[in-house]
């Protein structure tokens, strides 16, 4: 997958970890340093054990990481609370989009860092997505927003990607323990 800024896809494997190693520890986030460090020391173990898949948005002409993201299974309940008690209805599949970040120093000099993330969601993101989505059966993205800056975040979501945050009154949705703050928001594909 390319877009009009010369990108392209790098599924992140023992390979090309070390092929791009440079690249990848120089990698910075504007958003949050634990987003640089989860490429550094962790996707690799995760892809490893078969818990997430990590994929770098490369330069194709100067090989820079300008950006990357991690997804994985992930499903949520549909439930109904109405009753006198919960009834579970349906068991919704989605990809979690689980880390999400451009690297400071390719996006300074060539865009912001909004404008980097909305092409690599619509180009990169999205039609990955929907690749997975017509092999098995997804329902569309999820993501736990760490919305620790006064709805910033959330807002950013909303606004510049189609993420609506989930109700807990009609959704039962399991928050892992590194993200039990955080607000999950559900994009349909």
């Amino acid at each position: 997958m390319k877009n009009e800024f010369d990108l392209e896809l790098i599924l992140l494997n023992e390979s090309t970890f070390q092929e791009y190693l440079k690249q990848i520890n120089s990698f910075k986030s504007k958003i949050n340093s634990n987003l640089a460090k989860y490429l550094k020391k962790n996707a690799l173990y995760s892809f490893c054990n078969h818990k997430s898949i990590t994929y770098l948005v490369v330069d194709t002409f100067t090989k820079e990481v300008a950006a990357y993201f991690s997804i994985s299974a992930f499903s949520f309940l549909s439930i109904d609370r109405n009753q006198s008690q919960s009834i579970y209805k349906s068991l919704i599949p989605v990809i979690l989009l689980e880390n999400f970040a451009t690297n400071i120093h390719y996006v300074k000099s060539i865009m912001s860092n909004r404008k980097m993330g909305i092409i690599i969601f619509n180009d990169f993101i999205i039609p990955l997505v929907k690749l997975v989505q017509n092999e098995v059966g997804i329902f569309g993205i999820g993501l736990f927003a760490a919305d620790e800056a006064e709805g910033r975040l959330v807002s950013h979501y909303q606004k510049n990607y189609g993420f609506n945050v989930v109700d807990v009154n009609d959704f039962d949705v399991q928050y892992p323990s590194y993200d039990e703050n955080c607000i999950f928001m559900f994009c349909r594909i």
